[in-house]
Parts: C-alpha cells; structure tokens; sequence
C-alpha cells in the first residue's frame, strides 16, 4: 500500500509476502478497511509519500501496518530477526502458554522501550500483542513514520512517541532525556510510565547519533535498568572506540543479576536457525565480549596498517567492495529467560578473513 498527498492506492502488481498469509488473518475487506484509516491518518504535503506494508506476527495470528517514507531507505525485513525480538517480548502476549489472561482491566500492560531510528517494525509489533510503547527517535522523519504507524493500527495500548534522543543527561531544550527521567518516579511528579514491567528495552542508534550514542542512552537508563523492572535489555556492540566503557556497563548489569546473550554478526551469509525459525542466541559473558573486542581491535589494526580493509561505522570494506557488518546483537535478562528464547550455550570465538562468528552460528560446510 502506498500513499501520497493525492490519496492511497493499492499496488495490486507488486506482491508483498508480508501481505500473503497462510492462515488468510489479513483478508481483502481488512486491508480495505485499513486503506481508508491510513488516507484518514496520513497528513502530507505535496511531492510527499508515505509506503505502508502489512507484517503478520511470527507466533502469533495477527497482523500490523507498517509506515515508512517513500524516499526513505527501505527497512530490512529479516523475518528471523523478528521472530527473535518476538521471542524477547514475550510478557507482551494478553495470554500465557495455557491460554489465560495475563493482564486485566486494573493490571498496567508491560511496556517496549524502543530507542532508535527511522526503525518502528519492533515498536509496532509490541503493540500488536499488547505492549504498551514508549518510542525514542531524533529524527522528523522517523517521528513522522512512527506516528502514522501508531494512527493506522489503532492502538489500544499507550503507544507514546518522544521526539528525542535518548541519552546520558536530559538537555534545557529537550532534544534529548534520559530514560530515567521518563520511566522512574521523580520526587512531587507524577508519571504514569514509571509503573508497570518494561518486557524488552532495546536501544539501536547504529549509524546515528555519533560515536558512543547507544552506552550513552544506557549510561542515562543506568536505574531503570538497577530498579528490576527490565526484564530483557537488547542492543548493539559496534566495537569502536565506545566499545570498553559498553563491556564495563554490561559487567556492572551481570552484577545485578542479568544474564548476558549475544547473536553475533546477523550480516554472515549461511546462518544457521533456531528450530522456531528465529535467529538463536548464546550465551556469553563480559569477559568473552572483552576477548571479542580486543582481538577484533589487533586485527583491525593490522588490516588498516596494510592496506587489506577499511573499517567504520560496524562495517569493513575490503579491495573486492565487499561490506562486512561486524555489529554484534547482544541481549540481557534478568530473572527466567522468556519460554519461546532459542539459547545455546558459550561458544567459541572465530575469526578470519577480517571477519568474526561464533562456533555454530553456521551452517556446516559441504
């Protein structure tokens, strides 16, 4: 579905998977009915457009719409991906493994805080299965993306947009907080979002925001994350310069008993999935992210010494012109990991051709 300042219209010859589903949740009279909410919700100038997409939930049997600008770079569907940030927001779901309520009138829904850019596909499924959603993006056209996701699905959960970066101190002006500031009671203020469980806080700010943006929004959420509220944190290790005071952070959480679990370069041709589909997790610890580190760091050294690659901003380039993004996902929980997690235990570092893995996060080899 695509909208412009003239109206929505369908692309009836442009098939989107995400529109086709198995179990037919997301039918024809749905997505018309959805057609006339997204015209009523988006207000855009003219020359402006606006792409919608239908994503259907990996576990569940719903559906959500998806905003994003027409001349905004187009956002990495990687259905494994998902199915993993699913997993992780799993206290979100109105019903548990047997099929009773977990939340009612007089309980506060578990909330998503998501911070990050132009990047709403996380926030808008938590909603989807009844998160209620506290979004951080610093950029107009993220907001803008994020607000027309909210008006198209209708929320019935606060679904809340802060048009800021979140980060270590909250400015004079606004443009960027803490997540303190917003999520932990403050003396003689009353804020309705510092009740409730937070299911996942994930914090994304790759290639925005600087060097060190994502230990600095975490570095301002340093209570919230001691409090015990949080039971699962997901962010990005972007080894760089930040990169050591990012490991100490995660060592201080180990301290308050999160249990430390990272992905690996999810960019690796030839990944291996979990049996549910999902990209699985394995364990680690801050030593071994250490260990990742600094030998990630000497090889990089000697890469950029002689010539063999240029690294920057998570990704390397080699003579070919071929990228490789070294970002590692990494996730903390504290307390019993959620029940749909795929886990594996420790494993060994590898490393070759200016590249990392993890042992077995591979296919095997022919």
């Amino acid at each position: 579905l695509a909208s412009s300042a003239s109206g929505a219209r369908l692309r009836p010859n442009v098939p989107s998977a995400s529109l086709i589903k198995k179990e037919g949740q997301l039918g024809l009279a749905a997505l018309e009915e959805q057609s006339l909410r997204s015209e009523r919700c988006l207000q855009l100038a003219p020359n402006q457009a606006m792409v919608i997409r239908a994503v259907g939930q990996q576990f569940g049997k719903g559906s959500f719409l998806l905003a994003h600008a027409e001349d905004a770079h187009e956002p990495e569907d990687d259905p494994a991906l998902r199915m993993l940030f699913e997993a992780l927001l799993d206290d979100c779901s109105e019903k548990n493994s047997t099929g009773n309520q977990k939340t009612n009138a007089t309980t506060s829904p578990p909330w998503l805080v998501d911070v990050g850019v132009h990047e709403s596909s996380v926030t808008a499924l938590a909603s989807s299965i009844g998160c209620g959603v506290a979004a951080f993006d610093p950029e107009e056209g993220g907001v803008k993306a994020l607000e027309t996701t909210r008006c198209i699905n209708a929320p019935t959960r606060p679904f809340a947009i802060f048009p800021a970066l979140a980060a270590e101190a909250t400015s004079s002006s606004g443009s960027s907080l803490t997540l303190d500031s917003v999520f932990m009671p403050s003396k003689g203020v009353a804020n309705n979002m510092s009740v409730g469980k937070i299911a996942l806080l994930k914090v994304a700010m790759r290639r925005c925001c600087g060097k060190g943006a994502a230990i600095s929004a975490l570095q301002g959420a340093k209570n919230l994350l001691e409090s015990g509220r949080v039971r699962c944190l997901a962010t990005e290790m972007v080894l760089d310069k930040s990169t050591v005071a990012f490991i100490n952070f995660l060592k201080d959480l180990e301290g308050h008993g999160f249990a430390l679990l990272h992905a690996g370069p999810l960019a690796l041709p030839g990944l291996q999935l979990a049996a549910n589909g999902a990209h699985p997790l394995f364990r680690t610890d801050s030593k071994q992210l250490r260990e990742l580190y600094d030998t990630f760091k000497r090889i990089r050294q000697f890469d950029e010494r002689s010539g063999f690659r240029v690294y920057g901003d998570g990704l390397s380039l080699d003579h070919d012109g071929q990228y490789f993004d070294y970002t590692n996902l990494v996730v903390a929980c504290q307390g019993p990991l959620p029940d749909r997690l795929p886990v594996k235990e420790k494993a060994p570092l590898r490393f070759r051709g200016g590249r990392w893995w993890l042992e077995g996060m591979l296919k095997p080899s022919k």
